[in-house]
Parts: structure tokens; C-alpha cells; sequence
């Protein structure tokens, strides 16, 4: 079994209210009234955030 180092990423009351209204936004836009969870969301954005400055390297 591979050992993954996973630590968790402290953030602010802005931050997790901001999470908190896109996670309403996509309930509201989804048919059935689902939305991801603060983690995917959260996940999903940092993902982003790297690959655009990886970009911005080149």
C-alpha cells in the first residue's frame, strides 16, 4: 500500500463563506439540487490555480 502524505489546508471565515456561496450557486443551477462538497470545490480551485500559474511560468 503506497504512504501518501496528506495534510490539511487551514482557511479563513472569507474563504469557507466564499466556498460555502459557490457550493449554493451550483445547488441552485443543478436540476436535482445537488452540489459538490466544500472539499471538491476547494480541491477543484487549487487545481486550477496551479495549473494557470504553471501556465504563467512558461
Amino acid at each position: 500500500m503506497a504512504v501518501t502524505n496528506k495534510k490539511p489546508i487551514l482557511v479563513d471565515q472569507p474563504i469557507l463563506e466564499g466556498l460555502q456561496r459557490l457550493r449554493d450557486d451550483e445547488c441552485r443551477r443543478s436540476t436535482v439540487g445537488a452540489a459538490p462538497s466544500i472539499q471538491e470545490l476547494a480541491r477543484h480551485l487549487l487545481r486550477q490555480g496551479i495549473s494557470r500559474h504553471e501556465t504563467n511560468k512558461k
